[in-house]
């Protein structure tokens, strides 16, 4: 099965503050962030439609879509070479972490059955979120090959980890 959940608007990172109550202290989400996941876990069982949360090991892939700022540059520069890409903060995982706390629950048990996710910051013309969680064997058909084995993946300049401090500390794979 595949979920998608397309979430209208700015989005939002993971913050919390600590809160002292009396000699304890407890982490919470500041208080736009509450509403936020209550629009995403209610857009999250709304495409869930009553159906049990996803089980076994998963694939996420999510696009966070961004509005360029009026001051980006339009050309590459040396204060800028990448001007396609929103390549600055807001962190990427930063992002992630609001959703996952969201939809724990609701479309999966527990966020640690993601065993692949696939995360991009665009621009774009309207600010959303697309979130897509599926079941391993339906994730898009190459990705669901490598990960059931059935391609070999190629790994360049590992190094033979046997050799791990042997030899001269210039030659050393380790920095």
């Amino acid at each position: 099965m595949i979920v998608e959940i397309e979430i209208a608007g700015a989005t939002l990172t993971e913050r919390k503050r600590n809160v002292h109550m009396g000699k304890f202290q407890a982490r919470v989400d500041q208080p736009d962030r509450v509403e936020y996941k209550a629009y995403v876990k209610l857009l999250a069982q709304e495409a869930m439609a009553g159906r049990s949360p996803l089980q076994g090991p998963l694939f996420v892939d999510t696009t966070y879509y961004r509005i360029k700022p009026p001051s980006w540059p339009k050309k590459p520069s040396k204060g800028n070479p990448f001007p396609f890409w929103p390549w600055k903060k807001p962190d990427l995982d930063n992002f992630g972490k609001i959703i996952w706390d969201a939809v724990t629950g609701i479309v999966w048990v527990d966020d640690a059955q993601v065993v692949y996710e696939d995360n991009m910051k665009v621009f774009a013309d309207v600010e959303r979120v697309v979130f897509r969680a599926s079941t391993i064997d339906e994730a898009p058909a190459d990705l669901a090959q490598v990960l059931a084995g059935e391609y070999e993946v190629l790994i360049h300049d590992i190094p033979d980890q046997s050799t791990f401090g042997e030899g001269d500390a210039a030659e050393s794979p380790r920095p």
